[in-house]
């Protein structure tokens, strides 16, 4: 992360130094409240932290000015306190400070205030980025409002009933789960690079418009590159990368866009592939009727070890009513 220090005592800047200069984070350094300001409009990092008693702009003032302005990029304040300052340090939350520091600073207190920092940048981003997205696929598929929150509750049930195999159950950790579940709101994000002639189509396509069709997968990777390269901290978009390229693989091999065998495929991907058709299979097209639960499972079932794999099949058949239940509620 970039990490932002400000403190007007050398030394103080020189322990917080110490402590992280052995870490992958980039620090930069300001004396003064003023300086910080200028240097968090021109780097926007990621991580404050701050004493209060400062001259020109002191802790409090700084923290101010920073929530008070629209940001793309979401600021963890840090506030650094000494043993006379509570008032202050009461204030600076009353004003939008995260957390705080006892000076002198420990190397395992700092360490575990930059770990919950991170988790919380991240958070940030996730739903930042994903609320763009959003919108975008909202105003270019007709299909997308109600399916993307459909496979999102499909996916993190399917994950929560997966980790009861033992195969997976290390894999499958309340941070993965919550991951991929939130990583599914973008598996067809590619569409927005697809011509609205193929992707409002009134009718079955042809071979050579399923063929511009399943370029969305590649599209969509290339999105979540590009995307990257702005928030490269934010650890879910590989994940949700792992699935927008994958949903469309099957286990023995016959998708696309790689053809990938059996656990060549993400697990991610593997747990979308099955949320997404069963609620392709309980929807409305304009080439099909909406099949019945039964008629859906059945499919999925003969579909086992062809189209998925086969331990997902089985924690989808476990759970399959509540499947049928939010079908029919969202």
């Amino acid at each position: 992360m970039k990490i932002l220090i400000a403190d007007d005592s050398r030394i103080s800047r020189m322990a917080v130094e110490n402590i992280l200069k052995t870490s992958k984070h980039q620090l930069i350094f300001a004396e003064d409240g003023e300086k910080a300001l200028e240097i968090w409009k021109q780097e926007s990092p990621e991580v404050l932290i701050t004493d209060i008693m400062m001259p020109r702009i002191d802790g409090i003032e700084l923290i101010r000015q920073i929530r008070s302005r629209p940001t793309m990029q979401y600021t963890y304040i840090i506030v650094m306190t000494g043993k006379n300052e509570r008032s202050g340090f009461l204030n600076s939350y009353e004003n939008g400070a995260d957390d705080f520091l006892a000076k002198p600073v420990q190397h395992a207190e700092l360490h575990s205030r930059l770990i919950a920092a991170q988790r919380i940048v991240q958070l940030q981003q996730s739903q930042m980025v994903l609320y763009t997205i959003g919108q975008v696929l909202e105003a270019r598929d007709l299909e997308t409002g109600n399916h993307i929150e459909r496979v999102q509750i499909y996916t993190k049930r399917l994950a929560i009933q997966l980790r009861k195999n033992s195969k997976f159950a290390k894999q499958m950790t309340d941070c993965f789960i919550d991951t991929v579940a939130l990583s599914s709101t973008l598996h067809d994000i590619g569409k927005v690079g697809i011509s609205d002639l193929i992707l409002r189509k009134t009718g079955r396509y042809t071979p050579e418009e399923f063929d511009m069709m399943k370029k969305h997968t590649l599209i969509g990777a290339e999105i979540i590159d590009k995307v990257q390269t702005r928030f490269p901290n934010a650890e879910f978009l590989q994940i949700s990368k792992e699935v927008i390229l994958s949903h469309h693989e099957k286990y023995d091999g016959s998708g696309y866009p790689q053809g990938l065998v059996g656990d060549e495929i993400p697990l991610s991907a593997r747990i979308v592939a099955l949320a997404d058709v069963y609620d392709a299979l309980r929807s409305q097209r304009v080439y099909k009727e909406a099949y019945d639960h039964d008629r859906a499972m059945r499919i999925i079932m003969d579909s086992s070890g062809k189209h998925f794999d086969p331990d997902i099949v089985n924690a989808f058949l476990e759970i399959a009513n509540e499947f049928n239940d939010i079908s029919k509620k969202i």
